[in-house]
């Protein structure tokens, strides 16, 4: 009963593999698809792709789930792929979220992850996935994450759009222009701003400047402070939206 309790608790995993061994031995067989685990590191492909399907189904998920975040690393691309697909089938966002930080995976591996908890994480791992989808991703990921941003209008993301008028890629300049644009500048108080950080466009409305390193919310006025006049992001957003509207 204690190894049972200690399988289904929340210690660590390597003392849950050893007490599964354990009940296996005694002739408790309800834990032994969790011996699958051990395939992922020596065994062979077809050996790992096997454990990972009966891991993916096991009922112990506070073992499984874990094995199966192992085996996102794994050298097999087959392997990688059907054990993020079984975390996604157990719902594992969390365990994702953390492995999306990890340089063990390859860049292929966390731009999935990261297009998957924008639609399933927690708030925090949706916007730390936008983040690295814009500013890691490939290029079709860095617009996804701009027009992304561009309708939930997070007015944390200017910076990071702003960053994103300088991406190699034309595209991801041209939405990142766009979806500015989006990102709603009411959220900014401009009478309550001191002077030098006011400026208004050719329409007569009020915009919030920049000091130093910090930008109002829109791309059509974006002032330097010290100047008065459009800075030089201004121009990278007027250049990205050029290219689009002459293509």
């Amino acid at each position: 009963d204690a190894l049972e309790q200690m399988v289904e608790g929340d210690g660590d995993a390597e003392l849950k593999l050893r007490a599964v061994k354990a009940l296996a031995k005694a002739g408790v067989s309800k834990f032994n698809d969790l011996l699958e685990s051990e395939k992922l590191r020596s065994g062979s492909a077809r050996d790992a792709l096997e454990a990972v399907d009966k891991l993916s189904k096991s009922s112990q998920v506070k073992i499984a789930a874990p094995a199966l975040v192992g085996a996102l690393s794994h050298s097999d691309g087959g392997v990688r792929d059907a054990a993020f697909k079984g975390l996604v089938g157990l719902k594992q966002w969390e365990l994702l979220h953390q492995a999306l930080g990890s340089d063990q995976l390859s860049a292929k591996m966390r731009e999935e992850i990261a297009r998957t908890l924008v639609d399933n994480g927690s708030p925090a791992a949706k916007d730390q996935s936008l983040q690295y989808l814009l500013q890691k991703g490939s290029a079709a990921a860095a617009v996804l994450a701009a027009q992304t941003y561009g309708k939930i209008g997070a007015k944390t993301a200017a910076p990071l759009l702003i960053d994103a008028l300088k991406h190699d890629s034309a595209e991801v300049r041209a939405s990142a222009a766009e979806d500015m644009n989006l990102v709603s500048a009411s959220d900014y108080d401009a009478s309550a701003a001191p002077h030098d950080m006011t400026g208004t466009d050719d329409t007569g409305d009020w915009q919030c400047a920049p000091h130093a390193h910090s930008y109002g919310m829109s791309a059509n006025v974006i002032v330097d402070a010290s100047t008065g006049i459009p800075g030089e992001e201004t121009q990278f957003a007027a250049a990205a939206l050029m290219e689009r509207r002459l293509r």
